[in-house]
């Protein structure tokens, strides 16, 4: 089955700093499967890797054949397909970490694409809002955990 991956990745309100990811997963028979997660330090290009990454296992899991990624990451997106090179080590290692998922799971059977913002489809948006919404219930969890350490650093 073909399916279609939109990942987002951020921090705010430092980069790096509270950062979060998230991707859906749209089917060709139309179901949604979706996974946003808090990561509590990283900056955006290391969340936005984090978002693919698990995008790809969630794909699996669903048993796609056929990925389509859509991504609003350029770094992302010309890393992955191998026109761009890793300057820092973690990216390297986040990059490697993808190239080997999808070439185990899926061979040659997918795409990456880079597009600017949300491109005005609603799943790029979709996946903009559930990263913001993990990002900023993390800080407040923070907050409510020990809030003298975040009045401290912002």
């Amino acid at each position: 089955m073909r399916a279609t991956l939109y990942t987002d990745g951020g921090c705010r309100p430092r980069n790096p700093g509270p950062a979060g990811f998230a991707c859906v997963l749209v089917m060709e028979n139309g179901d949604i499967h979706k996974v946003a997660r808090h990561v509590w330090r990283a900056t955006n290009n290391e969340a936005e890797f984090m978002a693919l990454i698990v995008g790809i296992k969630m794909a699996r899991e669903n048993h796609v054949s056929y990925l389509d990624i859509i991504s609003d990451s350029k770094i992302v997106v010309h890393l992955t397909d191998g026109s761009w090179q890793a300057k820092h080590w973690k990216m390297r290692i986040l990059r490697a970490d993808a190239q080997k998922l999808l070439k185990r799971y899926f061979d040659e059977r997918w795409q990456i694409h880079h597009v600017k913002g949300h491109a005005g489809n609603e799943y790029n948006e979709y996946a903009d809002r559930l990263c913001t919404a993990v990002i900023l219930a993390g800080i407040e969890e923070r907050r409510k955990k020990n809030p003298w350490l975040l009045k401290l650093k912002g």
